[in-house]
Parts: C-alpha cells; sequence; structure tokens
C-alpha cells in the first residue's frame, strides 16, 4: 500500500483510487453526479471535476472497428489516444481463431456486438467492400467507411494511420474552453467496453 503524508494526514493511494474507480462507475451505471457524490460522502463540484480532470473528448459516441490488420494494435491504440468509446481491430490470425470457437459463442458475441454498435452516433469501419456496404446496412447512426480492398479479403492490410487520424480529427470535437468544460460530461457506454473485451479475450 503507498502512503502518503501530508501535514497530520496519512492518505492511501488505494484507497483513493478506490473510491474514484466507484464514483465512475456509478456515473456510468446512470447515477447522476450529486447521487454519486452523495454515495460517496463527496460535494457535487468533486464528481463534475474528476470528470473533468480525466475526460479525454467530448461530443457524440464513435466506435471503431476493423478487419483483417497487420497492424490491428496500432490502430486500437491510435483510437483509444482520441478517447474512441469503442476500438477493436482483428487480424487475420485473430478471426481465424475466433471463428473455430464455439459457433454459439461466436453467434452471440456477434449479436452482442451489433446491438451495442446501433447505440452509437458514428461507427468508423476498415474492412472489405462487402463489409462496409454490410454494415451501413445494419447500422442506424452514420457508418464512415475505410476501404481496405475488394472482398474477400484473406489476408492482413496495413491501415494508413494518417488516414484513421484524419478521420478521427474530422469527427471529434475540439477540446471545450475550461467554461464549457465544467458542464457535466456525456454518459459513457459500458457495455462497448466489456464488447470489445469478449472479443479480445477469445484469441488467448
Amino acid at each position: 500500500m503507498e502512503l502518503f503524508r501530508i501535514g497530520d494526514k496519512v492518505i492511501s493511494k488505494e484507497k483513493l483510487m478506490s473510491a474514484l474507480e466507484d464514483i465512475l462507475l456509478s456515473r456510468v451505471k446512470g447515477a447522476t453526479q450529486e447521487e454519486a457524490a452523495t454515495r460517496a460522502g463527496v460535494p457535487r463540484s468533486f464528481v463534475s471535476n474528476i470528470e473533468t480532470l480525466g475526460a479525454l473528448r467530448y461530443g457524440k459516441k464513435i466506435a471503431f472497428i476493423a478487419f483483417p490488420l497487420s497492424n490491428a494494435r496500432e490502430a486500437m491504440a491510435l483510437a483509444d489516444s482520441y478517447g474512441v468509446d469503442l476500438s477493436l481491430a482483428l487480424s487475420q490470425d485473430d478471426r481465424q481463431r475466433v471463428g473455430e470457437g464455439p459457433a454459439a459463442d461466436m453467434f452471440n458475441r456477434m449479436i452482442d456486438t451489433l446491438a451495442a454498435l446501433k447505440s452509437f452516433d458514428t461507427v468508423i469501419i476498415a474492412a472489405s467492400d462487402y463489409r462496409i456496404d454490410s454494415f451501413k446496412r445494419i447500422i442506424d447512426g452514420e457508418v464512415v467507411g475505410i476501404k481496405l480492398g475488394e472482398s474477400p479479403i484473406t489476408s492482413d492490410q496495413k491501415l494508413d494511420l494518417n488516414v484513421l487520424k484524419s478521420v478521427f480529427e474530422e469527427l471529434i470535437a475540439p477540446q471545450k474552453s475550461p467554461e464549457e468544460r465544467l458542464v457535466s460530461a456525456p454518459e459513457e457506454n459500458m457495455s462497448a467496453l466489456q464488447i470489445a473485451k469478449r472479443w479480445l479475450l477469445s484469441k488467448k
């Protein structure tokens, strides 16, 4: 346990981080700032300030899906750096491993993923022309396609990260002024992280 002595107080970093996580999880699950603050025994302004301090971006909910990529990890890292709500990029090997699993498990993951994606304002999809068209027919929100080639694509393609970066910069609102940032941050989609983890864990 890491401790900090500040005057006559001894502060536990572990206790502090646990309290912050509880507050953020309460907000993710739909609690208002006032409700989250009451549960934690802190002023509402404290919850607002930690959301402002940790905010990566503001604006519409964005998902990024890509396959098959040779630079999948780099693409996901770039998406994460822009605060994209859901980022999932798979290589051809990843896709094959997923396909080798139980059919029922893959079907359930696919249904859950599509259901989650329908709640996003914008879905960026880097894939074959056929897959992009399929997403456009299924997703209710805006679909931004980055074509990796003609279908079927059976080997890894390298996604131009400069192109992806330009798409993120076009879609993601610039940082707000300090006065605007004091407004309550938007709710996050908890299921987005859970969906991504289910696909990524399947590769182990």
